[in-house]
């Protein structure tokens, strides 16, 4: 607490007998007062741009090509986060320490409204970073999911760009061989092949003929690319 002897010892009386002191501003209050308003403006600021930092997510995980731009602007409000993350973190320690090394000296009510400030302060720093983190958390899980998309579909699409000459090839001589291995089993030992109808087969056996027309024409088609690839 600031000595106020001098004060009081250079107090008058007025004409009615009234004693006037005069008391001198605590500038050092105002100063904490300036240093609070601060550290709000650096928070208020902080939740700005996690915010729009949300905004620019939202952007790149729904376009298929997110421009380049959008990324710089991204990369920037997080540089501003953490800019601004430290300056407040700075000014939060100081307060703290003041608050330690200076309690004898204040006056009890300064330094509760010290600590208030401080408390108030901290809790919405800490509120706000929080946010900011599962914000990036967030973002990282969805592009992980994103990619995996992204990789299933090209799988797919590779898939479905195979060459008949691979696997399809292999599977189309698997149902030739077997179709012919079935004719051959129904014949009777020096019986001629006969030309199978449709009008003659059983219904249930339609469905036979066409998929197996289906295939010799498949290799008829891979016959004929290949003799042209020649």
């Amino acid at each position: 607490m600031r000595d106020r002897l001098p004060d009081l010892t250079a107090c008058r009386k007025d004409d009615d007998g009234d004693i006037v002191v005069a008391v001198e501003k605590d500038h050092s209050l105002d100063d904490f007062f300036h240093q609070v308003e601060g550290i709000r403006r650096g928070i208020a600021n902080i939740a700005q741009c996690v915010e729009d930092v949300k905004k620019s997510h939202s952007i790149i995980l729904s376009a298929p090509n997110p421009e380049g731009k959008i990324k710089e602007e991204l990369e920037d409000l997080n540089k501003e986060i953490k800019k601004t993350a430290s300056k407040v973190r700075a000014k939060l320690k100081s307060i703290e320490q003041s608050c330690s090394q200076d309690e004898g000296a204040w006056a009890s009510a300064d330094l509760r409204i010290r600590r208030t400030q401080h408390a108030v302060l901290s809790r919405k720093f800490v509120e706000v970073m929080t946010t900011y983190s599962e914000v990036q958390a967030v973002f990282r899980e969805r592009s992980k999911g994103r990619i995996q998309r992204q990789l299933e579909i090209n799988h797919e699409k590779q898939r479905l760009r195979l060459p008949l000459g691979t696997s399809s090839l292999k599977s189309v001589r698997a149902q030739g061989s077997h179709w012919q291995a079935g004719r051959a089993g129904a014949r009777a030992p020096g019986q001629q092949p006969v030309p199978v109808s449709s009008c003659s087969c059983p219904p249930t056996k339609k469905w036979v003929i066409v998929v197996v027309s289906v295939v010799l024409v498949a290799l008829l088609a891979l016959i004929i690319g290949l003799s042209a690839g020649k």
